[in-house]
């Protein structure tokens, strides 16, 4: 006859073998998320609606996770759900524990069922519209395989800066269409305006006129000295011509005599 100490014994060993099994299993929820962002619609205080973003894997979905197998591979995106109104007072305590750690160290939390025929599914580019129903089973549940599972895959495949990609092909194609507009404009008008500008002024038109005059009587008294001081630099010219010293000499001596006039 078996010894009942021994039976509890043995029992008790086989029970103890399977305490780190159960510590590091995690409850079948429908989706696993890292969660980042919950959004809740139309607000906080009264919502029917909530979009939830970040990575994601889901039961029954397909390719299969070899990760974490059931589940759909890892995708970065966003679930949006609507709720019955019967189970509003639900979905509002579940999506307002989901806020609480969106984002932080600690963020990675399960809801659903896996046993649901539909736990929601994940959008990347498509519209938000037509949610899905949010699925009610056991609430918002940690975990610790499909988390490990789901860092580890993050780690391996980083999500990708599109915003800031986005950002900066926009902003230099735009500043630089502005920059390069301006600078034309600047150009045109700068080196335009000397060629196509106003008259030049009378006080410059005169003062370059009395220049000019003043060069061309220097020229003349040279000539004219030359052909007085002897052969050597003699200035020849035909009587013909017209001396403009005798001229300036004439023009000068007019003026006197009317000045004397007036006198």
């Amino acid at each position: 006859m078996n010894d009942p100490r021994r039976v509890f014994l043995v029992v008790a060993v086989a029970l103890g073998s399977l305490v780190p099994a159960v510590a590091s299993a995690s409850y079948p929820a429908g989706v696993w998320a890292l969660v980042e962002e919950v959004t809740p619609e139309p607000d906080a205080d009264h919502p029917n609606q909530v979009r939830i973003d970040g990575l994601f894997i889901v039961a029954k979905g397909t390719p299969d996770f070899a990760g974490y197998p059931g589940y759909s591979v890892p995708a970065y995106g966003y679930m949006y759900y609507q709720c019955a109104d019967a189970e509003l007072a639900t979905c509002k305590m579940e999506w307002a524990e989901l806020a609480t750690v969106a984002g932080g160290e600690d963020r990675c939390r399960g809801w659903g069922d896996n046993s649901l025929p539909a736990n929601g599914t994940v959008r990347t580019d498509e519209p938000q519209a037509m949610p899905d129903a949010y699925p009610i089973s056991m609430g918002v549940v940690p975990g610790f395989s499909p988390c490990n599972a789901l860092k580890q895959w993050m780690a391996e495949h980083p999500p990708e800066a599109t915003t800031t990609g986005e950002g900066t092909g926009e902003g230099t194609g735009e500043s630089s269409g502005e920059f390069a507009s301006e600078s034309s404009v600047g150009t045109s008008t700068a080196t335009g305006s000397p060629t196509s500008g106003a008259e030049p002024n009378d006080s410059t038109a005169a003062e370059t006129a009395t220049n000019e005059a003043g060069t061309a009587s220097g020229a003349s008294g040279q000539a004219e000295t030359g052909s007085l001081g002897g052969d050597k630099g003699c200035v020849c010219s035909s009587g013909d011509e017209p001396r403009p010293l005798a001229g300036l000499l004439t023009i000068v001596g007019l003026l006197a005599l009317r000045r004397r006039g007036r006198a």
